[in-house]
């Protein structure tokens, strides 16, 4: 069975798709190289980061809610 990429980078996928590292550098304030080492695993994604990235997650949780509340409603 294959691994599962890095959280860091499901997350960014989840939130940016395919060109997460660039677009999560941009969001952050982050150079697109330390993502790269986030995402590499030589270094450690900061606890400020998690938190932004975990409230990125929710907001998109509560946008993608609002969505399917609409459609079904349509």
């Amino acid at each position: 069975m294959a691994s599962k990429p890095p959280l860091i980078a499901r997350v960014g996928e989840a939130l940016w798709g395919d060109r997460w590292q660039s677009q999560m550098a941009a969001a952050n304030g982050l150079s697109v190289r330390s993502i790269a080492r986030y995402a590499a695993g030589t270094r450690s994604p900061t606890p400020d980061l998690i938190g932004r990235l975990a409230v990125m997650l929710q907001h998109r949780r509560d946008e993608l809610d609002d969505l399917a509340r609409e459609i079904r409603a349509s």
